[in-house]
């Protein structure tokens, strides 16, 4: 069914090549119905005659998914065999509905409920009292705990289910800390929540500690965890060393599927993984290698990127000082322009290209970020002076707050001024070049541009 499907996509679809590898490697039916709402978290139904776009939205979810796990081959073995317990758990439609659940009635919901309560009897109380710093502080404390509750279980599939991981991690890490298996404060009556118990809570750092759990740490794990590498990082340093992330994974697994005759953790073994996740090791070296090779700038793109800039100059006749293209894999961004002090006041523009993509896409890429280049530097798009907003011309001004909302939305986002232009470029210029002596004229300056060349 899967190669049925993807057959219809363009075979020069970046994608296509991106999915190669797991076609050869039992992967599971992604169009399935269940895998696909279950897994992936995308609704609806996928047969040969969905839309193109449908059928990359579910690859793309896909290899999201399989990307964030690609670190595991690069931990110790122990850490490595728990992980994979974690991907099984999360990435199969039997198992990651009572995952979630086993993460719910043993750690979340009642723990959520007695923080919470916490949190509320001491906001109420440093309120009556007068202690301002602390209500406003624990104000927004409880907030992002809420929203990030509802976030997380707005994602769907595996992201909900690595998130809510992450989340009872940290609830799990406070009970230890204050609640029964720390300083037993959770439980504390409002009626005892006096003006010496509230400073003595700012005084021992205890706010400060929630704070760094529920709001830093749930915050850095919603925004900046791409990859189970980057979440075990993100646990260590929110729960000072592995141990506690090891300890409470390895527990909701047994919970979860009764695997506890797979593990043997004594209580030196959360140390030995701790001594060897810290070590680098071969695996992990050639790993960063390999990622590093691949965001190379290679000779037949580097010829192949100087055309269209120079293509781009004299067509839309402009000239900064210095050009950096750099590439920059995402799942959202075709590329983007740095907007610095360099570009604006020196005319040294970084333009990065997301590599993951068809070379006529690259090419509409390119198209589009060099017309930013042009905006900025003949004065048509600026930031103004306190940089809290986008200006265009001499007639449209953005705040910044009302262009991040603009992102989240294509329509709105192509309909900016500055984007208009640079989609329209995106579409016709890249036709263009591509027809053009610029692009034709590179014939036999290297075997796999003349590959792209003949098969665009």
């Amino acid at each position: 069914m899967n190669k049925e499907i993807i057959n219809h996509l363009a075979l020069n679809d970046g994608l296509i090549t991106r999915l190669n590898p797991y076609l050869s490697e039992g992967m599971p039916n992604i169009f399935d119905y269940e895998y696909k709402t279950k897994v992936l978290g995308i609704s609806g139904y996928i047969n040969e005659n969905s839309s193109v776009e449908e059928k990359r939205l579910v690859i793309e979810e896909y290899l999201l998914m399989e990307g964030f796990w690609d670190d595991i081959k690069s931990f110790p073995k122990d850490l490595m065999l728990l992980m994979k317990k974690f991907k099984e758990a999360v990435s199969t439609p039997g198992n990651i509905e009572n995952w979630v659940k086993s993460l719910e009635v043993k750690i979340v919901n009642k723990g959520k409920e007695k923080i919470e309560e916490f949190l509320k009897n001491v906001k109420e109380s440093a309120e009556k009292l007068g202690l301002d710093k602390i209500a406003k502080g624990i104000t927004k404390v409880i907030k992002f705990f809420e929203d990030s509750f509802i976030k997380i279980k707005g994602y769907g599939g595996w992201k909900t289910a690595v998130s809510l991981t992450g989340m009872a991690l940290s609830i799990k890490y406070v009970i230890d800390k204050i609640g029964e298996g720390g300083l037993n404060i959770l439980t504390t009556p409002i009626a005892e929540m006096s003006k010496d118990f509230l400073t003595n809570l700012l005084d021992d750092n205890i706010f400060d500690g929630l704070k760094k759990t529920l709001v830093t740490g749930l915050g850095s794990l919603l925004n900046g965890v791409t990859g189970i590498g980057a979440f075990i990082s993100w646990g260590r340093k929110i729960f000072n060393g592995i141990k506690f992330v090891v300890e409470t994974l390895k527990n909701t697994t047994y919970y979860f599927s009764g695997f506890s005759g797979v593990w043997n953790f004594n209580k030196d073994d959360s140390s030995d993984i701790e001594e060897s996740f810290s070590k680098p090791t071969k695996t992990k070296r050639l790993i960063k290698k390999l990622i590093r090779e691949g965001l190379e700038i290679k000779k037949y793109e580097k010829l192949l990127i100087d055309s269209v800039i120079e293509f781009m100059q004299d067509k839309l006749k402009f000239k900064p000082n210095k050009i950096v293209v750099k590439k920059k894999s995402s799942n959202t961004q075709i590329g983007d322009v740095v907007l610095s002090d360099a570009s604006l006041n020196k005319g040294k523009f970084t333009l990065h290209y997301n590599p993951d993509q068809g070379y006529r896409m690259i090419i509409g890429a390119l198209v589009h970020e060099l017309t930013h280049v042009k905006q900025i530097t003949n004065g048509e798009l600026r930031p103004s002076e306190d940089w809290k907003s986008i200006l265009w011309k001499d007639d449209t001004e953005v705040s910044v707050k009302d262009y991040k909302k603009a992102q989240k939305n294509y329509d709105n986002y192509k309909n900016l001024p500055w984007e208009k232009e640079a989609y329209s470029n995106q579409n016709n210029l890249k036709n263009e070049y591509i027809s053009s002596s610029y692009f034709n004229d590179m014939k036999g300056k290297d075997a796999t541009l003349d590959f792209i060349i003949d098969n665009i």
